[in-house]
Order: structure tokens, then C-alpha cells, then sequence
């Protein structure tokens, strides 16, 4: 069974007085539009100021960013640093992700940004991290504002806790497949489903929500911690679906489905199907290499394999199929569990 204990995820439980380390050394700040910036970089993006090096303390703790006042840092990620923030006039707690400077003085990236944010508001599930605004300061930092969600993510419980019962990763997947069918509805597709993407805010009883809409979109995500060598791709090489490899922005629903079996192999399992000492590796493995099949599971092990077929049409025809076959086969599970 996972375990819920508050760590990286995209939220903290409210009253909550520990905080999680979120390192800031490797860090510039720029003090006068307070983007942050990672790596070897000078000056700003933005307005051209030189940057100073953050070295223990974060310089936004405390300070307001528009409406909002920040409280602590709670998670970074390919296209931005997460912090619990304050609405001052409503006093409700939000996830505030703060874009970075080099991804924000991009008008363009940006400008989509912003429609992605604006479409993904239709997205109204319990099962799906809400998107509430975009927008940029006046001196010219950009920042998304979310729901602020308790729990830990599916990779920080698989690198702890390691992998699940199967009856419990069916019922991570059936509430992952819940979003993905409202999302596709919506006509979003994430392209980035993976376990650091799934925030878990409850074991009993389950309840787990799709992080990132809105985003998956707009920037080129990094590549897999666990993949060393360098290289950008729209999602992660590992979950990544055959036909996403060979055109990122021309995927669709069938993507999803993919990448949502190739997590509930690896919850069951404790590592993904295909692996390789580089990105290109992974990819070829996607594309050619047979499925492991599981069959010690059955049907369970059955509907992975269908779910990871390298032709998108060969696969469920949506994730609501493929919701319904996880929830019957979570139906039969439940029934030979021990009480």
C-alpha cells in the first residue's frame, strides 16, 4: 500500500510546520524583476540585470509577488521553481510556480502559455491538478497559479516505498485514466503522464490528481533523472509513447494511454519496460522492443500489453475503455483480497 507522507509534491497539508528541502544553491535570482535562473548564466533574461547567486536562504520567502505572498518553496521542476503562496485578500493558499527567467523572456512560449492555461481551466476534476490563472508582473515575471494539493508524488513512493500490489496499481491507474478522460474531453493531451506527475493526497481512501496541465505543452520537459546523457524532448523519454518520439507535436489521446501503462507496469514492477544508457536508446527500445509481458498478472498483465501496442490504433480506443477494463479487473482483484 503506499503511504502518504508530505514531501516533493506540489502541495503541503495547511498548519503543516515542517517544511520540505527544496535546495537553492545552484540558483540566480535577479533583483529587480526576481526571476530565478539555473546554471551558468549572468545576467537576466528579461531586463538584463546581473544576477546574484543563491546560496542558502531564498530571496522570495516572505515576499509578495502580485497578489500573492510567498510562504515556502515546495518543489522545481524543467520549467519552473513551486513555492505555498498566500492569496493576501483572500487568504486561501495556492501552489505558486514561478517560470524562469530564460523560459519567460520567451514572448512566444509565453503568449502559448497562456492559451494552454486558459483552455486547461475547462478541466474541472477531482482527479486533475486545477489550473486557476496565468499571468506575468509588471516587471516582467511570469507565474502560473494551481491548486494547492497535500501528498507526495507516485516517484517519490516508488523510490521509498518501492513498487505496490497490483490491486493497488489499478486503482492509481483507474483514477489517473478518470482525468485523462476528462482532459481528452477537453481536448488536452498531457504527453508527460509519469509518476512524478501523479500527486497521491490520500491512501485512505485513495485519491491521487494529474499535475501539469498547462504546461506539458509549452516547454521542451527534461529528460528523466535516471537517463544521464543530455537532450530535450516534449515529455520523458522513458514514458514516452513510439509515435510521440517521432513527431512531439502531433499525438494524441492513444499517447496517454501509453505512457499511463508503462506507470502501471512499473508500480507493479518497481522499473519501466524499456530502458538504456541514453535517451535515443529508450526510444529505440519503445519503437522495437517487444513488451515484457507480465503474465503471472492475467488479464491484468493482458491489458498492459494492449496498452503499450506500438500503433496507437492497436491500443484502447480511449482512456474511458481503457478506465472501465482496470475497473473491473480492480473489481475481481478486491474480491480475492484478503481482508
Amino acid at each position: 500500500m503506499l503511504r502518504t507522507r508530505p514531501s516533493r509534491g506540489y502541495g503541503l497539508i495547511r498548519g503543516q510546520t515542517k517544511q520540505p528541502k527544496v535546495p537553492c544553491h545552484c540558483l540566480k535570482y535577479c533583483s529587480h524583476c526576481s526571476s530565478l535562473y539555473r546554471g551558468d548564466v549572468e545576467f537576466c533574461a528579461i531586463d538584463g540585470s546581473l544576477l546574484v547567486s543563491v546560496h542558502t536562504q531564498d530571496p522570495l520567502i516572505g515576499r509578495p509577488i502580485d497578489r500573492y505572498r510567498v510562504e515556502a518553496a515546495i518543489g522545481m521542476g524543467s520549467t519552473g521553481r513551486v513555492y505555498r503562496a498566500l492569496h493576501s485578500s483572500l487568504d486561501e493558499l495556492v501552489a505558486l510556480k514561478l517560470i524562469w527567467g530564460d523560459v519567460g523572456s520567451d514572448h512566444q512560449r509565453i503568449r502559448r502559455l497562456q492559451r494552454l492555461v486558459e483552455a486547461s481551466r475547462h478541466i474541472n476534476h477531482p482527479n486533475v491538478v486545477r489550473v486557476m490563472e496565468q499571468a506575468t508582473t509588471r516587471n516582467g515575471l511570469s507565474y502560473l497559479v494551481m491548486e494547492l494539493v497535500p501528498g507526495a508524488s507516485l516517484r517519490h513512493h516508488l523510490n521509498y516505498h518501492g513498487p505496490v500490489s497490483p490491486l493497488r496499481a489499478t486503482q492509481v491507474a483507474s483514477q489517473v485514466a478518470d482525468g485523462l478522460t476528462a482532459s481528452h474531453a477537453a481536448g488536452f493531451v498531457h504527453r508527460d503522464i509519469k509518476p512524478a506527475n501523479i500527486i497521491q493526497i490520500s491512501s485512505q481512501p485513495l485519491h491521487v490528481k494529474i499535475l501539469d496541465f498547462g504546461l506539458v505543452g509549452m516547454a521542451l520537459e527534461e529528460t528523466d533523472a535516471r537517463i544521464t546523457a543530455s537532450g530535450s524532448f516534449v515529455g520523458t523519454p522513458l514514458y514516452m509513447a513510439p509515435e510521440q518520439a517521432k513527431s512531439a507535436s502531433d499525438v494524441g489521446p492513444a499517447a496517454d494511454i501509453y505512457s499511463l501503462g508503462i506507470m502501471l507496469f512499473e508500480l507493479i514492477t518497481g522499473y519501466p519496460p524499456f530502458a538504456g544508457q541514453t535517451p535515443l536508446d529508450v526510444l529505440i527500445a519503445h519503437s522495437t522492443h517487444p513488451v515484457p509481458h507480465l503474465q503471472h498478472l492475467g488479464r491484468l498483465g493482458d491489458l498492459i500489453s494492449w496498452a503499450l501496442e506500438k500503433k496507437p490504433h492497436n491500443r484502447p480506443s480511449s482512456a474511458y475503455v481503457f478506465s472501465e477494463h482496470l475497473r473491473r479487473i480492480t473489481r475481481q482483484l478486491e474480491a480475492h483480497s484478503p481482508s
